[in-house]
């Protein structure tokens, strides 16, 4: 059986989660993306909103969900360094087909210790993921380097 199942646990009308996303406060960022690996952990809301809401709904320009997905995060991490391109500044680069970007149907592996499961989602239409000027994903496959560092906002506590 290669079945997906979801039931939300809310009715979602898209005019009230087009009413939030459109919130001046609102930040589209990411979820804890892998600290339930065996439950859905919506990984994919940047794939989604770029497929749905930019291209099938038209709800956003894809500048503006780019903005969405970039910059404003960046400003509310206090993070000034990140999210634009522009001489002087970090650029951590996603370069997509906005014709083909969208969500994979998540799948089942079996890929950690003793054999355990978790849910593994990945996204079509991503050409690169470039960290420091270095490809780390190619078609969504690991380049094998590394250059990335750990960052933290100007709100992070020190640990």
């Amino acid at each position: 059986m290669q079945q997906l199942f979801a039931q939300p646990t809310t009715e979602q009308r898209p005019e009230d989660l087009l009413a939030i996303m459109r919130h001046p406060r609102t930040v589209m960022t990411f979820s804890d993306s892998g600290a339930h690996v065996y439950q859905i952990m919506d990984a994919s809301i940047q794939s989604y909103l770029l497929a749905y809401w930019v291209r099938e709904r038209q709800a956003f320009t894809l500048e503006t969900a780019v903005r969405m997905l970039s910059l404003v995060p960046a400003l509310a991490w206090g993070l000034p360094e990140r999210g634009l391109i522009r001489p002087g500044l970090i650029a951590d680069l996603n370069v997509f087909d906005p014709q083909r970007v969208a969500p994979s149907l998540p799948k089942l592996v079996t890929d950690l210790p003793a054999g355990a499961k978790r849910i593994l989602q990945n996204a079509d239409g991503f050409r690169a993921t470039i960290v420091s000027g270095e490809v780390v994903l190619d078609r969504g496959e690991p380049t094998g380097a590394l250059p990335g560092r750990l960052i933290r906002g100007s709100g992070a506590t020190a640990a």
